[in-house]
């Protein structure tokens, strides 16, 4: 079979857990791009560390459009999109950080926006991950950024969270927010309008795709809704048990290429 697009997840799939795209991937997703196939980048991250990291593995010509920040950002080289839509309310915040303290929760809280990202306290795994990749990050409680405007709110342990935890974090979702588990440790609260799903959709329409025409791979909670939807789904090894669950196929982990190495298997 030979997909219009290929979509694909970045932390825990397209990347290794060091964080750098590797030769043998960007090689083949490079060949995979000169049969005709579009790629697209379906992450959590944010569009600037995308076209930098893509940019230092030779394939800022390759991967033609991003679903950003989990649904929040839609940039499509091709037909020329870039825009960030439904973002997290400023005033949201300081009420879904009480929530999740009333659910006996500690730990750390982070935000962003562009360059700026904004955290509650110095602890040993997130300040130092923000603080390398955001120019300015700036230390909050939130109640003063009730105006501002966010992609999204990270509430993380030093830990990886248990299912019942999960279930608890789920158990939050209004008509506001919703969210997801996107890494072991990370949790994550956008715009109850934003998903993975969402922004699949709207790549395929755009581009007059039929949804059974796509592939995506993907190792988390915030890649399920968007993997139910395409013609055929591919959990990364390292995956967890539900995104295994809900796909067609696994392949191998993140840690050995397991992207490349289906395309090189089914494509190449």
């Amino acid at each position: 079979m030979k997909p219009k697009a290929i979509l694909f997840d970045m932390d825990g799939t397209l990347l290794p857990d060091d964080k750098k795209i590797t030769r043998y991937t960007a090689e083949c997703l490079t060949k995979a791009h000169d049969l005709g196939i579009r790629l697209v980048a379906s992450t959590g991250r944010p569009p600037f560390l995308l076209d930098r990291m893509f940019l230092q593995a030779g394939l800022e010509n390759t991967i033609d459009a991003y679903i950003a920040l989990n649904g929040v950002g839609h940039l499509d080289k091709i037909l020329g999109i870039n825009e960030l839509s439904n973002y997290l309310e400023g005033s949201w915040i300081p009420g879904i950080m009480e929530r999740v303290e009333q659910l006996g929760f500690e730990g750390t809280s982070v935000s962003y926006r562009y360059v700026d990202a904004w955290i509650t306290k110095k602890d040993k795994f997130f300040f130092q991950s923000y603080n390398s990749r955001f120019p300015n990050l700036h230390f909050t409680d939130f109640k003063a950024e009730k105006d501002e405007k966010f992609w999204k709110l990270i509430f993380g342990l030093e830990r990886a969270f248990t299912v019942e935890e999960i279930e608890r974090l789920d158990s939050l979702a209004n008509e506001n927010y919703h969210g997801f588990l996107s890494l072991p440790n990370s949790y994550e609260f956008t715009n109850a309008k934003v998903s993975k799903g969402n922004g699949v959709k709207r790549f395929a329409e755009e581009h007059g795709f039929a949804l059974e025409d796509l592939v995506m791979f993907g190792d988390s909670g915030n890649d399920i809704d968007a993997m139910k939807l395409v013609g055929y789904s591919i959990a990364m090894g390292n995956a967890g048990i539900k995104t295994k669950e809900i796909s067609d196929e696994i392949t191998q982990s993140n840690n050995n290429d397991g992207v490349a190495r289906w395309i090189a298997k089914e494509l190449l």
